[in-house]
């Protein structure tokens, strides 16, 4: 699932990768995980 590897991944790198059109709720993740 995108949404676990957000939190492996480096949370920039992710969103380069995740587009909050096709996958919302893994953009609000990378946003979160960006923060902390």
């Amino acid at each position: 699932q995108e949404g676990q590897i957000v939190f492996w991944v480096g949370a920039r790198e992710a969103a380069t990768c995740i587009t909050p059109e096709e996958k919302p709720i893994d953009a609000g993740i990378v946003g979160i995980v960006d923060e902390v």
